[in-house]
């Protein structure tokens, strides 16, 4: 199967594209690192595959609504 193809199949079953799908996995491990470490979220942001501070927190506050920083402030409450 070709990569175009892939990405016809990928998004008619899924919704999404496979980047948008593989952004919501990546996120959600975010997600969990955030609650479960003490790590900094650009040590975060770099062990999800992210290689820009910005990059992580604009494509987290896309799916999240929110900033990694205010997440990780909602877990405290």
């Amino acid at each position: 199967m070709g990569v175009t193809a892939f990405c016809n199949f990928f998004k008619q079953h899924h919704k999404v594209t496979f980047v948008e799908y593989l952004n919501i996995v990546k996120i959600g491990h975010a997600c969990r690192l955030l609650g479960e470490k003490d790590q900094n979220v650009v040590e975060i942001a770099y062990q999800c595959g992210y290689n820009t501070l910005a990059n992580f927190n604009r494509q987290f506050k896309k799916i999240k609504n929110m900033t990694p920083s205010e997440y990780r402030k909602t877990l405290n409450i």
